[in-house]
């Protein structure tokens, strides 16, 4: 079979058969930064198809994380330090902390954001932080008040703190209000 050489019907084989794409594709395809921004713009996904060079590549990686956050997984190691990228990456899909760089798992915003995050789940964002900021008090008060159930990861030293146990019960009894009011 004849690799597909015109654009338009390059991206109809985006679309149609994201996984093994560029199976399908001449190799000038690969190489082609315009057809890679687009490509990722319909599946963010193919960014982990791609070649070194485009996965190095900010603004590629910029439009596959609007699609896909998790990609970043597949991002070279110096974008995987960029606090923009990793912003994005946590405001919609908290478990992509696992994937950004060491240095940034120490950065209050970023694992506040990742709190407060859009999934459920989010609390366990708490267990990717650097052990700096689950034994913070001022940073778990900041999380305590996002997601309670955060207490969970923090320092065995600060379970313990009274402090940070009122800061808890006062959180916790406004939930329970707002569960009574809802379901009464």
């Amino acid at each position: 079979m004849d690799k597909i050489t015109n654009y338009n019907l390059a991206i109809k084989e985006v679309k149609e058969s994201p996984f093994d794409v560029f199976d399908h594709l001449d190799e000038s395809f690969r190489h082609n930064k315009k057809f890679v921004l687009e490509a990722v713009s319909i599946y963010g996904f193919i960014f982990q198809y791609l070649d070194d060079d485009f996965r190095s590549d900010k603004e590629i990686l910029l439009r596959a994380i609007s699609k896909d956050p998790s990609c970043i997984e597949y991002a070279s190691e110096d974008l995987r330090k960029d606090k923009e990228i990793a912003l994005k990456c946590v405001t919609n899909q908290w478990y992509t902390l696992e994937y950004i760089d060491e240095s940034l798992k120490k950065d209050e915003d970023i694992i506040l954001t990742a709190i407060a995050s859009k999934l459920l789940d989010s609390v366990e964002s708490l267990k990717f932080a650097d052990i700096s900021l689950r034994n913070n008090k001022a940073f778990m008060k900041k999380a305590i008040n996002i997601h309670p159930l955060v207490i969970k990861y923090a320092s065995d030293e600060l379970k313990d703190d009274q402090e940070l146990a009122e800061e808890l019960l006062f959180k916790s009894k406004f939930l329970i209000k707002y569960l009574i009011l809802l379901y009464l």
